[in-house]
């Protein structure tokens, strides 16, 4: 059976309401209240709800001078008499069957801690109304921030769960209570780490924490919680915050980063949680509550939450007048050896980037040798497959002459890549495709030579982008916000998996920049092509199907929201983004990558920035295709409107959640 343990102090109020729950728990045959030494009238309010279930035997201890909700724990196990613990905050609501459900699961998975999920109410709300908002999660994050040592209580995730730490309601072994007692260092202050100490003990010395979805606890609002460590200055809670998770790291880093295989040091996480809790107890609720004032004031005028690419932050002064039209530069066709010329010259050049997926690619291929009405090319290159899937595309190619594969044996990064397939063509338009994705029709290719040719304005299309499998547009690719997929617009930038480019501004601005391996490498080249005074349109028209295969991405914990933030900053300065703006950025990127768990991420995006910028800033390369003009910048902000939103509508957006792109 099992014994429920409460520590509390001057809660009557909240008692009055939550306590009712702890009774109508199953399998729960003893209830011990530890009063911390408090004023209020708690021993009448406890005295009274239990008077109205006389078959459950009740405990109160009262504290003579105050323990600490850490002792106070100790001493409630010290009074148990049964084997199991389920510990319960005196503010917080038990959904009926919680003891049940969490015994069941600790004796079916062997864990040493079980607990269920933890529902925060709204003013005013019912507890059964929170649990309907609250579903499996409130939203698409990691369920743990390893190097913060966060569990994060609203991410969404279905069934059962391991995680290093849990919520504080938590059901427990009495013998483990008695061997990883808690630590009573947490006494002073709000009391941080208190509950997570002992399950880090747990987890440190190889015992296991299970976290379910089959039960919750609810915990009152705000409103209905007056007193207590989480109702105290904010400044008290993060200074007893970082106190207290110096002494927990000092306690159980070194054991707990090696189970974890966690890479960062200890200092550096530390700090990076000073920055967390600093951003979580200032920066969040002011951002909030500012975002929430500018949605109010502009409920009809609310856009599209814009991408997060290249320069989020304010564009450089300028001292050269804004110009009406766009002049376009003078640029030389690079003639290479065997080239045609005049009308011998090929139209289009298709390239495919080729990295196992063999089926794929191979889908891929086929689509583009079967394009119509133009005369084309199909050049791939292979970035390090696995042996067989390189023989099995070899296979393939050898009866198709307008196929040629160059095989790199190493991935030299999507722009490297492109770069390499596009040098083994000559045609007058590069034409690249996904090799997830195929072209909808046989006369695309022809369709996107046509439109360049008949707009010599223009160096680059983007291509609608559909779901292969629906036949939707594809969301998870749509770079535009504001805008209508069904309609064409101008535009600075386009989609990698399906986009057509004129050679001569390509070569010209120097193509892609290799360096950045991954992410930002068609905006970056578009600001250059832009910056000569060329043009991009988004030309629906001309489609491809996409198999949206996120297995087969970089996605945000992997490696994602590094490239991000480190390409993110190198282009910045590329581009000529004055230092206060570049270190702006630097810190609005360690916010996001705090806020969606991966905050590793950005330390090691900003560290990689540095020697990228310095290597730039040393380089030989002509600096004048970078720095963008005055009315370079009037094209980009004439199409990208969210440039110009207010202060706090930055702000509010560091605080989403990153797309769930693939």
């Amino acid at each position: 059976m099992i014994t429920i343990v409460v520590p509390t102090r001057n809660r009557a109020h909240t008692l009055r309401l939550v306590a009712s729950s702890y009774y109508d728990q199953q399998d729960v045959s003893e209830i011990v209240f530890v009063i911390d030494a408090g004023t209020d009238d708690s021993p009448s309010a406890i005295a009274t709800i239990a008077s109205r279930y006389p078959v459950m035997p009740t405990k109160v201890i009262q504290n003579a001078e105050r323990l600490g909700a850490s002792q106070s724990r100790n001493v409630g196990v010290a009074e148990a008499s049964n084997g199991f613990i389920l510990f319960c905050d005196d503010d917080e609501y038990l959904e009926k069957g919680y003891a049940r459900i969490c015994l069941e699961k600790l004796q079916k998975t062997g864990a040493a801690a079980v607990s269920g999920r933890r529902v925060y109410m709204l003013a005013d709300e019912r507890p059964e109304d929170a649990l309907r908002r609250f579903g499996n999660g409130l939203r698409d994050a990691k369920p743990f921030r390893p190097a913060l040592c966060e569990y994060v209580n609203g991410a969404r995730f279905n069934g059962d769960i391991e995680l290093p730490i849990t919520n504080a309601i938590i059901l427990t072994h009495k013998n483990l209570l008695q061997q990883f007692p808690f630590d009573t260092h947490y006494a002073e202050g709000n009391g941080y780490r208190e509950e997570t100490d002992y399950q880090m003990n747990l987890f440190t010395n190889g015992y296991r924490i299970v976290v379910t979805n089959d039960t919750h606890s609810i915990h009152l609002s705000p409103q209905q919680v007056r007193t207590g460590g989480q109702r105290t200055a904010r400044w008290s809670r993060v200074y007893w915050s970082v106190r207290y998770t110096r002494y927990f790291y000092q306690k159980y880093y070194r054991m707990y980063s090696a189970r974890m295989g966690l890479r960062v040091p200890q200092g550096l996480a530390l700090a990076m949680f000073f920055l967390f809790v600093t951003y979580r107890e200032y920066l969040r609720p002011t951002a909030y509550r500012a975002a929430m004032f500018v949605l109010r004031k502009r409920a009809n005028k609310e856009a599209s939450q814009p991408p997060s690419d290249l320069l989020e932050l304010p564009p450089p002064s300028r001292d050269a007048p804004v110009s009406n039209q766009r002049a376009m530069m003078q640029l030389p066709m690079k003639q290479g050896p065997g080239e045609r010329s005049g009308g011998d010259r090929r139209r289009a050049d298709i390239i495919i980037l080729s990295w196992n997926r063999t089926d794929d690619t191979i889908a891929a291929i086929t689509s583009a040798v079967e394009q119509r009405g133009v005369d084309k090319q199909v050049l791939v290159v292979d970035q390090g497959s696995e042996i067989e899937n390189i023989d099995s595309l070899e296979r393939f190619i050898r009866g198709l002459p307008e196929v040629k594969l160059k095989k790199l044996g190493q991935n030299s990064g999507v722009p490297g890549g492109r770069n390499i397939a596009a040098a083994m063509g000559n045609a007058d338009y590069v034409i690249a495709l996904d090799s997830d994705a195929v072209f909808a029709d046989h006369d695309m290719v022809a369709r996107a030579v046509a439109y360049l040719e008949s707009r010599p304005d223009l160096c680059a299309i983007g291509f609608r982008i559909q779901n292969f499998f629906t036949g939707s547009n594809d969301d998870t690719s749509w770079d535009y916000p504001g805008h209508d997929p069904d309609k064409g617009f101008r535009t600075t930038r386009f989609i990698g998996a399906g986009h057509a480019i004129r050679r001569s501004v390509f070569e010209a601005v120097g193509g892609y920049d290799a360096r950045l391996f991954f992410c930002l490498e068609e905006v970056d080249l578009c600001y250059r092509m832009l910056n000569a005074g060329y043009c991009i349109e988004y030309f629906p028209d001309v489609r491809i199907l996409h198999k949206i295969s996120p297995e087969h991405r970089v996605n945000w914990g992997k490696g994602r929201f590094f490239y991000t933030v480190r390409n993110t900053l190198y282009t910045s300065y590329k581009f000529g983004v004055p230092l206060p703006h570049l270190l702006t950025g630097a810190c609005a990127f360690l916010i996001k990558g705090g806020y969606n768990g991966v905050p590793g991420a950005a330390l090691l995006g900003l560290g990689a920035a540095l020697p990228m910028c310095i290597s730039y800033a040393r380089s030989p390369e002509d600096k004048g295709l970078c720095r963008l003009t005055e009315e370079s910048w009037q094209y980009i902000v004439d199409c990208e409107p969210w440039r110009n939103e207010r202060f706090f509508t930055k702000i509010r957006r560091q605080f989403t959640k990153l797309p769930h792109k693939a």
